[in-house]
């Protein structure tokens, strides 16, 4: 008989936390440690928020910059919705903000609504613009009438943007 007990993959990225906190890299061990928490969610298990509390205070304690680690993570995140927003990508956009604001709500750190509104916006007028580009039927659009349809859609946007932030509260 073994004596070696099942590890969970939460469990493994714990540990993978751990290891890179040991190195210094916080940035790398708070991807792990948001990893393990939605691996945890996922699987139906019990978030182990004390082993996470554990893990973060003895960063601190190590003198590594947590909180600076946390603003970076959540400036990537954003970086990432702006570029899904800039492919037409709302799911891609919103999963980012999503992982922005994880990333953000423990440091306190504020996610401009000027710059959601701003990403909802360039998503709905670069998906709404190729899908018209792209309808054909052998009409032709003036590029003027292109614009006005981009307007919108932009308008629309910032709209969708108010209520994912109406929703939040």
């Amino acid at each position: 008989m073994s004596n070696a007990r099942y590890v969970t993959p939460f469990e493994e990225h714990l540990d993978l936390a751990r290891q890179d906190i040991a190195k210094g890299d916080i940035d790398s061990a708070l991807g792990w440690l948001y990893t393990a928490k939605h691996r945890a969610v996922n699987t139906g298990h019990e978030i182990p928020t004390e082993a996470i509390a554990t893990i973060l205070e003895n960063a601190r304690t190590s003198g590594l910059g947590v909180e600076a680690a946390y603003r970076r993570l959540v400036e990537k995140e954003l970086k990432t919705a702006e570029y899904g927003a800039s492919m037409g990508h709302r799911d891609h956009l919103v999963t980012h903000l999503e992982q922005a604001r994880e990333y953000a709500a423990p440091v306190g750190a504020e996610i401009p609504a000027d710059r959601v509104r701003d990403m909802f916006g360039v998503a709905f007028r670069k998906r709404i613009g190729e899908r018209v580009r792209n309808a054909g039927h052998g009409v032709e659009l003036s590029e003027q009438a292109l614009a006005r349809i981009e307007e919108i859609a932009y308008e629309e946007g910032v709209r969708a943007a108010r209520e994912y932030l109406d929703s939040l509260k």
